[in-house]
């Protein structure tokens, strides 16, 4: 299991968990406490919103906005949840609010990551054709709507299980399959033309190489 997934699964008994005890210093007052929170938490936040937004440029800036809005929400933190599913919940909603102030529809900024999927080289290497595939599956989630991209990328860029995901959309158990599912068809319709094109070109130049 992913080791980000590990660590905002449910534990057995929260108020047992570290996590625990952490919020609760938090929630006293302790400074230090709360620095250890952005230590642990920092990261993970950081690549959620870069995974969502893919804009570099802000992402620091967006990343402490939401450590102060951790800040000044933690004594609001009424344990229901697992801390790190609450932080989660907080960087989303701030990514959704980013969106609202620039009045797009789309998170990716293609100026960061052009890609033209029908120039794939065929004489590229594994490593090449490995990171056209990704940079492939980015330019398809700049492509879907908001609601789809977010639970692709809390779910398979972040590995968090489907209780979580309801839980940081506040969405209903098999409200979050179902949107699950339309979502990685929709990202499906959009580059599998292009994914096939690819698989065409890989396999060109492994013939070349026999």
């Amino acid at each position: 299991m992913d080791a980000r997934a590990a660590v905002l699964d449910e534990p057995i008994s929260y108020e047992n968990s570290p996590d625990y005890e952490l919020a609760i210093a938090c929630q006293s007052g302790d400074r230090k406490a709360f620095q250890r929170l952005v230590r642990q938490y920092q990261e993970k936040v950081r690549g959620l919103v870069y995974s969502i937004l893919s804009d570099p440029d802000t992402m620091d800036d967006l990343v402490q906005e939401i450590f102060i809005k951790v800040y000044t929400s933690i004594n609001r933190f009424e344990h229901r949840s697992n801390l790190g599913t609450w932080i989660y919940r907080i960087a989303v909603n701030h990514c959704r609010d980013e969106i609202r102030r620039r009045r797009v529809r789309r998170f990716f900024s293609m100026e960061k990551m052009e890609l033209d999927p029908m120039e794939m080289s065929p004489t590229a290497d594994k490593a090449l054709l490995k990171k056209e595939r990704i940079e492939l599956v980015r330019w398809g989630l700049s492509k879907v709507s908001e609601k789809h991209r977010t639970i692709i990328v809390l779910r398979d860029f972040e590995d968090m299980s489907y209780e979580q995901i309801a839980e940081v959309l506040n969405l209903e158990l098999g409200t979050v399959k179902s949107r699950l599912n339309r979502a990685r068809l929709a990202l499906k319709d959009v580059i599998s033309p292009f994914w096939h094109q690819e698989s065409l070109n890989d396999a060109e130049h492994e013939n070349e190489s026999m």
